[in-house]
């Protein structure tokens, strides 16, 4: 109806098509590829226009964050998986998300290919409870 009451008589499939037709390839790389994937010895990070691979006996330390989880190897690189992230709702009432059960179990899959103890479970790093206001009073 809302086509008729433009001026168009009839549904144009072509206009649609061209409307939507460029949409196809950003939905591909920007929603579909992204992944994080985790095999036996090798997590491989497919990003947008980027996929690594790092060992994950490297893989020392996580961190989840609202723009993703962040991963620190053992040689002190780091890189972000951005398809594992928590948001910020989660961060303010100190929930544990997906994203500190994938990156716990990554971290303890790390530490039993270097032979190190089992670490102990990815948690969030502030919440509204571990902030402190401060006041500012200009005299």
């Amino acid at each position: 109806m809302a086509f008729l009451s433009l001026g168009f008589d009839e549904l144009n499939w072509g206009v649609i098509v061209a409307t939507w037709l460029p949409w196809l390839p950003a939905t591909w790389v920007f929603v579909i590829r992204p992944r994080l994937i985790m095999l036996d010895d090798e997590l491989i990070v497919v990003g947008v226009f980027a996929t690594k691979r790092y060992p994950l006996r490297e893989v020392v330390r996580a961190e989840p964050d609202g723009y993703g989880t962040y991963f620190w190897l053992a040689s002190g690189e780091m890189f972000c998986a951005a398809t594992l992230w928590r948001p910020n709702y989660a961060a303010w009432f100190r929930w544990r998300t997906r994203a500190h059960k994938v990156a716990t179990k990554i971290l303890v899959r790390g530490a039993a290919l270097r032979g190190d103890p089992q670490p102990s479970q990815v948690d969030q790093a502030r919440g509204l409870g571990d902030m402190t206001i401060q006041w500012w009073f200009v005299s």
